[in-house]
């Protein structure tokens, strides 16, 4: 009689995802979807429009429930949960935002990070000095020559 090897336990900060399906009404928008996303790892999400990505995001960080399937982050079943409860796991999204502040001067966007993030950043300095350094590292395009050097 040979011996069966248990499998693996999940490791440490991972995103798992079994069998997810979401319906909107008769469109099915996302369906059986499976996958193991370890710590550090980078992976790509590509379709033609309309085939799920959005939903399939909104699914792993809690914005939808899905109809079937179950979401593990470290192996805990995140069914029910709320987005506030993925994002204490470590599981958030940011969105797409086509319109860039086209009239904002870097500098500016840096003074609006700060005001929304003040209890992260440890110093006024050390947010200012970051949006220099980002300032003198960005490739201006003759668009967006308006800031100071």
């Amino acid at each position: 009689m040979s011996e069966v090897a248990a499998l693996p336990e999940p490791a440490p900060h991972s995103i798992e995802a079994e069998a997810l399906a979401k319906r909107f009404g008769g469109v099915v928008a996302v369906n059986e979807v499976s996958f193991h996303i370890e710590r550090g790892e980078l992976i790509g999400l590509i379709g033609p429009n309309g085939s799920g990505k959005t939903t399939l995001i909104n699914l792993v960080t809690g914005a939808l429930q899905p109809d079937d399937g179950r979401i593990r982050i470290d192996g805990r079943d995140m069914k029910g949960r709320r987005p506030q409860h993925f994002a204490r796991a470590g599981v958030g999204r940011t969105f797409q935002v086509p319109r860039l502040f086209q009239r904002w001067r870097s500098r500016e966007v840096g003074r609006l990070h700060r005001r929304r993030n003040q209890t992260h950043a440890k110093s006024h300095c050390q947010v200012r000095a970051t949006v220099r350094s980002a300032h003198r590292a960005c490739v201006l395009t003759p668009n967006h020559l308006d800031d100071e050097p």
